[in-house]
């Protein structure tokens, strides 16, 4: 099952009480409070619970609270809310793809072993920390995203150049 976003959500801060229950739960509850739909897969969620979250939030702000500790991250885009590990997922298969090409031109003896193990460290380390980060803050920001992106470009260089 999928709730979905139908509406655009508003931006400022309203009363939320949402006590501590299965994340599922927790996010109709949100919806609920502030008729805010928030899309997610029942899949994905039915195995965590949330904390209680009450105070004066937006509701993305109240979502991330939700989320944070889970693996989970929460997204606001164009005024939509959804739960996800979209970011990971893609930041994962961009780093192991990245990895796969590294090793494949080490062993064509395109690309020296030194010169690859560096880069291939910090591909393993960006996997690790996207995880890590979701899991802390219930989202992955726009800053680790594009610290991200400058060491998939230093491989992808790396990796034109030996082609």
């Amino acid at each position: 099952m999928t709730s979905t976003a139908q509406t655009v959500c508003q931006t400022t801060p309203t009363v939320v009480r949402i006590a501590a229950a299965p994340l599922a739960q927790a996010l109709t509850d949100l919806s609920r409070q502030t008729s805010c739909p928030v899309q997610y897969e029942q899949q994905l969620v039915q195995s965590f619970r949330s904390p209680a979250v009450t105070g004066r939030l937006t509701t993305a702000d109240a979502l991330v609270q939700l989320v944070k500790g889970t693996g989970l991250e929460a997204h606001s885009s164009q005024g939509k809310l959804s739960v996800s590990q979209a970011d990971q997922q893609v930041i994962g298969r961009k780093a192991a793809s990245l990895q796969a090409q590294l090793g494949q031109a080490v062993k064509a003896q395109k690309l020296p072993q030194h010169q690859a193990n560096t880069l291939y460290t910090e591909l393993g380390a960006v996997s690790t920390s996207v995880v890590t980060l979701a899991k802390q803050q219930g989202f992955v920001s726009a800053a680790e995203k594009a610290s991200y992106q400058r060491t998939f470009s230093q491989a992808e260089q790396l990796l034109a150049h030996v082609k």
